[in-house]
């Protein structure tokens, strides 16, 4: 047996006393100090290192044991004597001491007799002990939750306290006004420090922000001191405007936190401490995921208690919100926060969607093996969304590759993913069994106005180190109003919340820095550390509008008048809108979008990089730069494209002027002629910008939409309604075409910049050619004025390459602008040239006479009179055929085109059966087409008797085409021409009334005589090279007037058409009949005999007559 040695005894009072006179005997167990039976557990718990949980539950077990071993003796006295008489002392016993060793020459019955007599009195030592402690822990638990309870009464004290305090603030606060009502009825206006300070009364904790956001702690009454006011913050400036408006007291206090106070209650009631919870909860709004957090803790302690082991569980989780609402810094914070808890290792990884679609199933391999030891830990995805399987095959790969993972690695990884809002809905339906394995999903709300400005202060704060300083301080009505223009944007899918703070702070140094730097050219010294009113909101607009280039730039280009006048408005409407944010109003929303309306050449592109450049001066966009695109820039290839391409530009055109030309094109249906379902790849563009484009004046972006009035207005009505809504007509700038006079500006204007020059007379050429185009289809205004200098500069050196006498290269001519100049002057020596060798066409030519001179008497008169107005356009020509309907609308056209009412001296010619569809809604479209190919011609409509035929497409096209007469793109810009035979005309004219008022002009066209016939007959052989001298012999004559006159009389004779047949057919038969090397080109008699008897007889049999024609005309 080892010798006994001298322990003492743990937890014991008296553990640190000596006592020198009691051994101790170890009999069961050898307890040498380094004895190889001790473990190494065992040395740590002797040593009170290790879990404190475990050595409570080492202590119990102990104690457990020992009282089932021990029971108190019923002789504890006799014992304690027999003790005392073997020279035994047991007062220093404690609960862990061992038995004494007997006295040598003690007996057997001694020995058991003591052993039992020192275990009882050891038990009885130990209850003792045991009763004590448990008594003095009760009467501390008593004392601390005494304690808390005072601290309770306290706060609650405390709170009570502000609110009577604000209470009676407010009740004071009506009663002056009520005072004030009395002695003055009148509006008054009240001081911006005033204001403040009856907000600052009426809510003291308006200004409580966090005390890590660096603000002066509050005084006892919960007001915050007055901060250092500089000079130019106390400085009296007339031309501010001031706050009038009163505003809800609470309605910039700072939102109390749910989640917060909850936590901070668990951690004063229940002594818990999270350091990574503590970091949530000190983040600026988020109070739905800060109370998501608490769920997760009490989930995990509840599960600790119901002793389910939560390792094997599924935490992953997907983050939703806008740009800028913290997902990626919450995302790190959820990991640490779950690793606290025990549920994932401390291993945390990011990767982006971008980089896995880039990547695919590689860069999960490597996140998973080579980023994460063991392959434990916390993965987080940001945006996540770009590996929604409509966006590209290799997302879905990947997601079906995590999905797998997700099983496999359950209970040892945990997937975060993060993105915006409505694309991870799409995210998520990848299939169900992805929305399965992530079974938390945390909504991210954009910021609110007041936390906004919490954000903002703090960015000031820590930036500049507490040191700037702000007109009418950091919660003043200046810093409200950018609040609240920043949170305007909020709910559209583009809101960057916290980004949009940061980009904001930024324009304001700008500004700031930009006014710094003017006053130091001015020799002045201004506080660097100062924010003006207008370093933090702009400048009033119609300030900005007085200083801005662009705008001087704008009024020097001719024309425009409505548009400078529209924009005038809009910056008349913003400064109201300006005055009304100094008063904390509520604005009137007005969009920078606009919608530009006008033909080619009026000038929309130049006016809308002055338009961007304005909204740059007056601080309502960020850049100013024009970008122009087309709707097929936006249009993709394959489902899903459409969008990410009209979203990719929306996001590069932040800040700037986004130009849509021709955004008709948008919709196939803006086109009058289409008769399709339309696009659907257009229609999702229109979708797509619906739903990201909010027509706020705070988004810092301008879209504006060019195009033609009516096919704009088409375009509207066939596509998504909030299109209309984002885009008004009604606020619209319409580019007129320029006038003649400012035609002529803008001619002398290009001649000046290119470095020609040009007579007065030449311009006034050049000017009757501009006339004339206007009438083409979408006239090219001062597009038209550089087509015309090029082709003039290009006729001016084939002129001067001609020449050999001395020239002026620089200088234009009259015929370098128009060869035919004097086609006016000439006009009726033209016209009787144009119809010299028509029959019977002397009141035709009487008629286009009287056409030239009123054309050239208005323009004498020198007065503002269209002479178009004068003459008519629409012309209903009545006869029967062959009679020079076709040829007199061609020489019509030249006329027209001579006198400089049309573009263009050529004929469309068509029949009515060009205009009538084949289906319902057919005809519309297709009868629009002929007339807008038609435009600036004469448009020919032979065979007119069909737009009255009995079924309904023929009807529907006469309606069509009078409705088209009617509007001001078409009207007098194109001569139309219906034809047809007598009877048929007059049948179309009784059947629709309208129709005679819309063609006054009726030009009738009679059978030709036979004398006409022979004249004519006699032209067409002569046109073919034809030697008709024996024709003009009056005998012959005399029998061709007989035989054309009993032609005549037939029902299908063709006048002029059959002359011409007649004439072929002799040429014809002197080819075939003749046998030498060179055939003699003379009418002989037989021939012409022979041809009128075949065209005689073929034609009344035609009519059923049989009677024999042979020379009949002899």
């Amino acid at each position: 047996m080892q010798p006994p040695r001298k322990v003492q005894p743990e937890g014991d009072a008296t553990a640190n006393k000596k006592d020198p006179g009691l051994v101790l005997w170890f009999p069961y167990r050898n307890h040498e100090a380094g004895s190889p039976q001790e473990t190494d557990e065992q040395k740590r718990s002797s040593a009170g290192i290790g879990n404190s949980e475990q050595k409570t539950a080492t202590s119990s077990e102990v104690s457990a044991n020992q009282k089932e071993e021990t029971t108190p003796s019923k002789k504890s006295k006799e014992d304690s004597a027999d003790a005392q008489n073997l020279g035994l002392d047991f007062t220093q016993v404690s609960e862990s001491a061992c038995l004494p060793i007997p006295p040598d020459g003690a007996s057997t019955s001694q020995k058991k007799k003591l052993t039992k007599d020192a275990k009882a009195q050891r038990a009885a030592a130990l209850k003792r002990q045991r009763e004590e402690r448990k008594k003095a822990h009760e009467e501390e638990i008593q004392d601390m939750m005494e304690e808390i309870s005072h601290q309770r009464e306290v706060l609650r004290s405390r709170r009570d306290q502000k609110k009577q305090r604000q209470k009676l603030r407010e009740l004071q606060k009506k009663l002056e006004r009520l005072c004030k009502k009395e002695l003055d009825d009148s509006d008054y206006a009240t001081s911006d420090d005033e204001s403040e300070q009856e907000q600052e009364d009426a809510n003291p904790e308006t200004n409580d922000f966090n005390e890590n956001e660096g603000d002066p702690p509050n005084d006892d009454d919960g007001e915050k001191p007055a901060e250092e006011e500089t000079p130019a913050a106390t400085e009296e400036d007339d031309s501010k405007p001031q706050p009038e408006a009163e505003e809800d007291p609470n309605a910039w206090a700072i939102p109390t936190s749910n989640a917060k106070e909850a936590w901070e209650d668990q951690k004063s009631t229940k002594d818990e401490a999270n350091s990574h919870l503590d970091e949530m909860m000190e983040m600026i709004g988020l109070e739905s995921v800060k109370t998501k957090m608490l769920e997760i803790k009490t989930l995990v302690e509840t599960a600790r208690r119901q002793e389910v082991d939560l390792k094997k569980e599924r935490f992953n989780a997907v983050l939703k919100g806008n740009p800028g609402t913290g997902k990626t810094t919450f995302a790190r914070m959820l990991g640490n926060f779950l690793s606290s808890l025990d549920l994932a290792e401390d291993q945390y990884t990011t990767t982006t969607g971008s980089k896995l679609v880039y990547d695919g199933i590689n860069e999960v391999r490597n996140v998973l093996t080579s980023q994460l030891p063991d392959s434990k830990g916390v993965v987080f995805v940001d945006d996540a969304h770009i590996l929604r399987p409509n966006q590209s095959g290799t997302g879905r790969k990947v997601l079906d590759y995590i999905v797998s993972k997700m099983d496999q690695l359950q209970g040892d990884v945990i997937f975060i993913f993060a993105g915006y809002g409505k694309e991870m809905e799409t995210f998520l339906s990848h299939n169900q069994s992805l929305e399965s394995r992530i079974p938390f999903t945390i909504d991210f709300d954009d910021y609110k106005d007041v936390e906004m400005l919490q954000i903002l202060e703090k960015k000031i704060n820590d930036k500049f180190n507490d040191k700037m300083k702000v007109d009418k301080g950091m919660h003043g009505v200046y810093m409200r109003m950018m609040a609240r223009r920043m949170g305007r944007g909020r709910g559209s899918p583009s809101f960057g919340n916290a980004r949009e703070v940061e980009n904001t702070l930024l324009r304001m140094l700008f500004r700031q820095a930009t006014r710094l730097e003017e006053a130091r050219k001015r020799g002045e010294e201004p506080d660097d550390l100062f924010l003006t009113m207008e370093d933090i909101v702009g400048p009033p607009p119609s300030t900005a509008l007085e200083n801005s280039k662009a705008w001087q730039d704008l009024q020097k280009m001719v024309g425009l008048k409505s548009v400078k006048e529209s924009l005038k408005s809009l910056v008349c409407r913003m400064q109201v809108n300006y005055d009304r944010e100094v008063a904390e109003k509520p604005i009137v929303e007005c969009s920078l979008n606009r919608i530009f309306l006008g033909n080619p050449g009026t000038g929309k592109t130049s006016v809308a990089k002055h338009y961007g450049q304005i909204m740059v001066d007056i601080g309502l966009l960020s850049n100013g730069e024009v970008v122009v695109k087309n709707p097929a820039d936006f249009v993709g290839e394959y489902l899903g494209e459409s969008e990410n391409i009209t979203k990719r530009i929306l996001a590069s055109t932040k800040g700037k002027v986004l130009i849509i030309d021709e955004a008709y094109a948008l919709s196939d249906k803006s086109d009058p002629t289409y008769t399709g379902s339309g696009n659907f790849y257009k229609t999702a563009v229109v979708d797509t910008l619906v739903a990201n484009v909010q027509g706020t004046a705070n988004e810092d972006r301008c879209i504006l939409l060019l195009g033609y009035k009516d096919r704009m207005e088409r375009m509207f009505q066939h596509v998504n309604p909030g299109f209309a809504r984002r885009f008004p007509m009604s606020s619209a700038f319409e580019f007129e075409d320029f006038s003649d006079e400012e035609l002529r500006e803008i001619l002398d204007g290009k001649l000046k910049e290119q470095g020609f020059t040009a007579t007065d007379e030449a311009k006034s050429v050049a000017m009757e050619v501009l006339s004339r185009a206007r009438n083409h289809l979408n006239f090219g205004n001062a597009g038209e004025i550089d087509i015309l200098l090029n082709r003039a500069k290009e006729v001016q050196q084939s002129r001067l390459a001609k020449k050999t006498e001395e020239y002026d290269p620089f200088l234009l001519e009259r015929e370098d602008f128009d060869s035919d100049f004097d086609r006016v002057k000439d006009a009726a020596s033209r016209i009787q040239d144009l119809f010299k060798d028509f029959v019977g066409a002397q009141d035709i030519v009487e008629k286009l006479l009287g056409y030239s001179r009123v054309v050239q008497n208005t323009k004498a008169l020198d007065i503002d009179l269209d002479p178009r107005e004068q003459i008519p356009f629409n012309y209903l020509f009545r006869g029967p055929p062959g009679t020079g309907k076709t040829t007199t609308a061609r020489r019509i056209g030249q006329v027209f085109y001579d006198m400089g009412l049309l573009a263009t001296n050529e004929v469309y010619d068509c029949s009515a059966t060009d205009l009538i569809g084949e289906y319902k809604g057919h005809t519309g479209p297709k009868t629009q087409k002929v007339f807008q190919l038609a435009l600036g011609k004469v448009l020919f409509i032979d065979e007119a008797y069909r737009l009255n035929d009995d079924d309904s497409f023929g009807k529907e096209a006469l309606i069509e085409m009078l409705n088209i007469l009617t509007k001001e793109a078409y009207k007098n810009k194109l001569v139309v021409v219906l034809a047809g035979y007598n009877d048929d005309i007059n049948k179309l004219l009784q059947v629709n009334p309208g129709l005679g008022s819309r063609f006054p002009e009726v030009i009738q066209f009679e059978n030709l005589n036979p004398q006409q016939c022979v004249e004519l007959f006699v032209k067409r052989l002569e046109d073919q090279k034809l030697d008709a001298t024996a024709v003009k012999a009056e005998e012959v004559s005399d029998r061709l007037r007989g035989s054309f006159g009993r032609l005549a009389t037939l029902p299908d004779w063709g006048n002029a058409r059959d002359i011409d047949i007649l004439a072929k057919s002799v040429f014809g038969r002197i080819l075939k009949d003749s046998t030498s090397e060179k055939p003699e080109l003379v009418v002989k008699e037989d021939v012409l005999d022979a041809e009128v008897d075949a065209m005689i007889t073929e034609r009344e049999q035609r009519a059923g007559k049989t009677e024999s024609v042979s020379h009949m005309y002899l």
